[in-house]
């Protein structure tokens, strides 16, 4: 097998997909590591249930999730929109 890794950044919203990602990239990754955050962009609070869900169902040897912290006020002061977002 070749020495690839992928790494996906999601979200709760991306619930339903998880699943078909992690399952096209398992034949061709020996290493799947998921990113995600515990709020949105916008300072909003993702669904922590969802996420632990997800945890629980795909994590194994290969399947690894990973969690950032977004520092908002960071944001604020390099993006232009309301809360950093454009």
């Amino acid at each position: 097998m070749n020495n690839i890794g992928a790494v996906v950044c999601f979200s709760s919203d991306d619930e339903s997909f998880i699943g078909p990602i992690i399952n096209s990239l398992t034949p061709i990754c020996n290493k799947i590591i998921l990113t995600y955050s515990e709020i949105f962009f916008d300072g909003k609070k993702q669904d922590k249930k969802i996420i632990s869900n997800l945890k629980k169902k795909y994590s194994n040897s290969k399947v690894n999730f990973m969690k950032y912290n977004i520092d908002l006020d960071l944001q604020n002061k390099n993006m232009d929109g309301p809360n950093g977002v454009s």
